[in-house]
């Protein structure tokens, strides 16, 4: 642990253990920044003192200052956690270099980065989410980075989480089925990728579909051309409850069509409901 000298020094800079992981096998490449200010106490009457308010600016800016901590977990805590991995059986004994970093340090570093807010308004930064297709089922639940799932937002730097599971259902529907219809010949066509397939003798499957259709606005902040971003996590292994980005474009679209903003039909949607972001 050491202390900015404020008449030599300006920044100071340190890679994590993963950082410097990267680095040494060429793949450290950042492309964001964020800015923090955990180190700075603006109101000291969450310390139990008391002050000026006039005297606020100059603490700060007087105030040592202490340097970058870039370790936050220790060996033994690691190794702990790890073992308790593979005790559950959630990880293997031996396993490949990640290009992710360990959950259990995530828990402890950069945890509350500086946001943007809309000048003058005293509303904080929120997400409206509204589903069109598959509706939302369960309760809001939140996902602590070392893949436990929590029911109260109690935990620092916990997502929430919220379950939509979107079912297809196929119905056959021979109500007005023709029995003298004549029989299907080879050269004959059915599109059976329709959402009604209608056969010769009129009887039909019909597909009741719930897509995956969500609207999602950001409101007391900033808007950009490029708002949100989607990231798609697959399961480790079955059950294990341990999800990793997927981030070859090839994998993740050989088991979804992912149409955003103008690309999608919004005409059967509601037309009082539409959002600026979808």
């Amino acid at each position: 642990m050491g202390f900015f000298n404020k008449k030599e020094e300006v920044i100071d800079i340190e890679l994590t253990r993963f950082g410097r992981s990267l680095l040494a096998r060429g793949a450290f490449k950042p492309v964001y920044y964020q800015f923090f200010d955990d180190d700075i106490i603006y109101d000291l009457s969450y310390t139990g003192k008391e002050e000026i308010q006039n005297d606020i600016e100059q603490r700060i800016k007087d105030d040592i200052r202490l340097k970058n901590q870039y370790l936050t977990t220790g060996i033994e805590t690691s190794y702990d956690y790890q073992s308790e991995l593979i005790k559950q059986e959630k990880r293997g004994v031996f396993n490949q270099i990640s290009r992710y970093s360990d959950p259990i340090e995530n828990d402890r570093i950069l945890k509350y980065p500086l946001g943007s807010c809309n000048l003058g308004t005293q509303t904080a930064p929120s997400f409206s989410l509204k589903s069109y297709g598959a509706p939302i089922t369960g309760s809001l639940t939140y996902l602590h980075s070392s893949g436990e799932v929590l029911h109260t937002s109690g935990v620092i730097n916990s997502t929430p989480q919220i379950t939509i599971n979107p079912e297809y259902t196929y119905i056959v529907d021979r109500t007005e089925t023709n029995n003298t219809a004549p029989p299907v010949l080879p050269s004959s066509f059915i599109d059976l990728t329709t959402d009604v397939v209608t056969f010769t003798d009129n009887s039909k499957i019909k597909k009741h579909k719930e897509d995956l259709v969500i609207d999602v606005e950001e409101y007391s902040t900033l808007f950009g051309d490029e708002n949100f971003e989607i990231e798609i996590l697959k399961e480790t292994s079955k059950g294990s409850g341990v999800f990793i980005p997927i981030d070859d474009r090839e994998e993740i679209f050989k088991f979804f069509n992912i149409y955003v903003d103008d690309a999608i039909d919004l005409i059967e949607l509601q037309e009082k409901d539409k959002n600026t972001n979808v």
